[in-house]
């Protein structure tokens, strides 16, 4: 079985191109940058946030691809210490929003007597449920990522190594 997510710890020795969004409404924060580390170049990659991104800064940072800084999930800065991590609100909202909906179709798939209502009710319900257990699913590996990164970000004394 593949690993989770992979690691690379790296030092900018340039960074370039930094471009920092603001939220909109169906997207948080985001921070597109560039950067080049032992004579490669890394072209427009995505970060969850506005983290500090400096020349000379030693990152650790988690990819879901060996070696593909597109799916970047977040990072340890080991200059100051700072956290990126992936967000979670999204998968929680579908989840709080859609369970009670999904409740309701159920609900009047019993209740109501006319046969394509029902047949609506419950079709609607299944796709609802589908829709909240890969919400679930996709909730469970963003804090499966989010525990290896702070994993990560935790000193190791020497005593621990082996």
């Amino acid at each position: 079985m593949p690993p989770l997510l992979y690691f690379e710890t790296v030092t900018l020795e340039r960074v370039f191109d930094v471009h920092r969004w603001r939220a909109i409404r169906y997207c948080p924060p985001m921070t597109y940058f560039s950067f080049e580390c032992a004579g490669k170049r890394r072209f427009s990659v995505p970060v969850l946030g506005w983290p500090s991104i400096e020349p000379g800064t030693r990152l650790t940072a988690a990819l879901r691809k060996a070696g593909n800084w597109q799916t970047l999930v977040g990072w340890v800065n080991h200059s100051n210490g700072e956290i990126v991590l992936p967000d979670t609100t999204k998968a929680q909202g579908t989840i709080v929003m859609y369970i009670p909906v999904m409740l309701m179709c159920w609900i009047s798939a019993f209740v109501v007597d006319d046969a394509k209502w029902r047949m609506g009710s419950v079709v609607a319900a299944l796709l609802l449920g589908a829709i909240v257990i890969l919400a679930y699913r996709n909730l469970r590996k963003t804090k499966a990522y989010i525990r290896e990164i702070t994993r990560l970000a935790v000193p190791q004394s020497p005593a621990d190594s082996p």
